[in-house]
């Protein structure tokens, strides 16, 4: 089957912009969002630790009185832009605000989950509303009268724009986002941070751009997407074609980074993206965050300008990233010195992996599947939700971590130096409602990308809308349960993505399960068909008709490709999405002592006690638990990888691709 060109939209699936065509069906797809998403099962209970523990410990850490005490300062910038002595001095990082702005867009997205009865969680829910409403007025003071926003120069009184490591762009990019989040949130209904996000973003229109406007080194991007997102949200409440300025402003910042001005020319160009062109770029490199979301935003600037040579590198960059420099828990960013992509196949097993990084990778990997890319893109951010960003914050939902290795004995902690993750974790988990399905633009298709317990999802076909209720106990069973419900008997196909655990060639899974799956329809054999990573149905369907998808779960053995030489002789261990870790607590032996036979076989059983129950593993007196679980039972050891026995029949010294 041909699809025609596609269109991109807004989350909302209002804006469109034209993408590269594809066969079969790997055509570019948008996601559907879900503003009223009651969700249950696994992911309840990891919404309700982030709506009622984990959001309210940041905003109790960024007020008065907490750990870093952030908030102050937009506080104190609204007094001074009124006249007013501040009452406080600035506080933290340069680039500070963006914790409260990231804080804010996390809320807006917990605010568009229905809490399903569940008390508890409508209370954190009708805390954290309390809050930003509280928080609004003080952000919008804070703001100056031209657009402009960042306490740090506002109360340092400095000159703007003139240092790239005061994180400008950075901080006014979640700044932009947050406004994008809001008025979505609100229906449109409130567009007071829609409107400041406009402004912002129009000074710096009014600033930047082609001579006569100045050119400029982004000290971390992050701007570049959001004015991406700005646009598409523009186009779809006030017009079409009225957020092409803000797209064609990302596109002269990402291609011109490397012509940096001033103080600024050549500072640590390689580190900030800005060695080459970003047409030119083959090699993910630099710190990882910003290269994340540089290389987000060279994606997203591809579907929305049409950009071949964008998207010709930022797909060239995604093989990079993945096939030679993904961890197996799907973080990236192997070096602690800057925060640092490594070489390909340097993926020691203290790498750094932060948490961030793994959001930017996820916003990386939306923004390829809209582009076209089938099936991939939506491994990888299964891949980095359940094993890096899941694990990024403690069972009780008050402490976090910023790096996330994977040979560790550092526990959680409750704040940082540089708390940049706080909120960026959550904005980045709580979308996977709105990751859950996309649709061709031709409404002829509907994808399946991940497997959530969701019900309110509602997906626009070529034959009118279709409501959607998906059940399952995943990640714990491969089964998924699906109720689509139609206006009226409707053709369109149906594709389920298949789980193969094979999107990084650095990693091979044993038993394979490449494309195995089973689906029937309304209790029959559905005749599906594997394409493009997925498994496809065509046919008319009606109200409530009921699919039943599964996938086998087999405990499989992942061993890495021998280039990589720090797992050399080492095996690791996964079900489903989730990847394993030894933890010392459970075993009397030194880690580094244990070798595990090729032959050895883990059972699962369930482990009631740990992060609300997980599904754990246990050969003889070897006991392994989820990765996003790890050091929850207080200090010790905690590996993903442990040796393995030579000479056996499946042994790692048979590694290689």
């Amino acid at each position: 089957m041909e699809l025609k060109k596609v269109f991109a939209a807004l989350a909302a699936g209002m804006a469109a912009a034209t993408a590269f065509p594809s066969p079969g069906i790997a055509g570019g797809a948008t996601p559907v969002a879900v503003s009223d998403a009651k969700i249950g099962g696994f992911w309840h209970d990891n919404v309700r630790r982030l709506v009622c523990r984990w959001i309210p410990h940041c905003i109790k850490e960024l007020e008065a009185g907490g750990r870093g005490e952030e908030f102050l300062n937009l506080v104190a910038t609204g007094e001074t832009l009124a006249g007013k002595e501040p009452s406080v001095k600035f506080k933290g990082q340069p680039w500070s605000d963006a914790y409260v702005y990231n804080t804010i867009e996390a809320i807006c997205l917990a605010l568009e989950i229905d809490p399903c009865g569940d008390d508890v969680l409508a209370r954190g829910q009708a805390y954290l509303r309390g809050k930003m409403e509280e928080w609004i007025p003080v952000i919008l003071a804070a703001q100056e009268p031209s657009g402009y926003i960042h306490s740090y120069h506002d109360l340092r009184k400095k000159p703007h724009f003139t240092q790239a490591g005061d994180h400008e762009f950075y901080v006014m990019g979640y700044f932009i986002e947050m406004g994008v989040a809001h008025l979505r949130t609100t229906k449109g209904r409130d567009r007071r941070l829609f409107d400041a996000a406009i402004k912002c973003a129009d000074h710096l229109d009014s600033v930047f751009g082609p001579a006569p406007k100045r050119t400029w080194l982004n000290g971390h991007a992050g701007l570049e997407y959001a004015l991406c997102r700005l646009a598409d949200a523009v186009d779809a409440t006030d017009g079409a074609g009225k957020g092409a300025k803000y797209a064609r402003l990302a596109s002269h910042f990402i291609r011109n980074q490397y012509k940096a001005e001033g103080a600024n020319a050549g500072w640590h160009a390689a580190y900030h993206q800005a060695d080459m062109p970003a047409q030119d770029m083959k090699d993910a490199s630099g710190h990882a965050v910003r290269a994340t979301y540089f290389y987000t935003a060279m994606s997203a600037l591809a579907l929305r300008l049409g950009d071949g040579e964008l998207g010709a590198a930022a797909d060239r960059l995604w093989e990079s990233a993945i096939d030679r420099k993904e961890y197996i828990t799907g973080g990236v960013g192997a070096g602690w010195h800057g925060e640092a992509f490594m070489g390909d196949y340097e993926l020691a097993n203290n790498g750094y992996c932060e948490s961030c990084a793994s959001c930017g990778m996820g916003f990386w990997a939306d923004e390829q599947r809209r582009r076209g890319h089938p099936a991939k893109p939506s491994a990888v951010f299964e891949r980095l939700l359940y094993n890096n960003l899941l694990g990024s914050i403690s069972e009780d939902g008050r402490s976090f971590y910023y790096q996330n290795p994977l040979d560790s004995d550092k526990v959680r902690y409750p704040w940082h130096v540089c708390p940049c993750c706080v909120g960026n974790i959550p904005r980045a988990m709580l979308a996977l409602k709105d990751r859950t399905y996309s649709i061709s633009a031709d409404g002829t298709t509907l994808f399946v990308e991940q497997f959530v317990s969701l019900d309110g999802a509602k997906a626009k076909t070529a034959g009118g809308v279709v409501a959607i209720r998906q059940t399952t106990a995943y990640p714990w069973e491969g089964t998924a349960e699906l109720v689509l419900s139609p206006e009226k008997p409707t053709r369109f196909i149906l594709a389920l993505r298949v789980p193969d655990r094979t999107e990084s060639p650095l990693y091979s899974a044993m038993p394979d399960v490449s494309g195995q799956f089973e689906a029937t329809v309304n209790g029959k054999a559905a005749g599906a068909v594997l394409q493009d990573g997925y498994a496809c149905i065509d046919r008319e369907w009606k109200p409530g008709d009921k699919v039943v998808f599964s996938f086998p779960m087999p405990v499989q053995r992942i061993r890495t490709d021998i280039r990589v030489k720090a797992d050399k002789g080492c095996v690791a261990f996964s079900r489903g999405p989730v990847v394993y870790n030894f933890e010392q607590i459970d075993t009397k032996e030194p880690l580094d002592k244990i070798e595990i036979d090729p032959a050895a076989d883990f059972k699962t059983f369930w482990m009631p006690d740990l992060h609300d129950g997980v599904t754990a593993l246990r050969c003889g007196e070897l006991v392994a638990i989820p990765n996003f679980a790890r050091l929850n039972r207080g200090q010790c050891r905690s590996v993903v990888w442990m040796r393995e026995k030579q000479g056996g029949s499946g042994s790692s010294d048979q590694n290689g691709k």
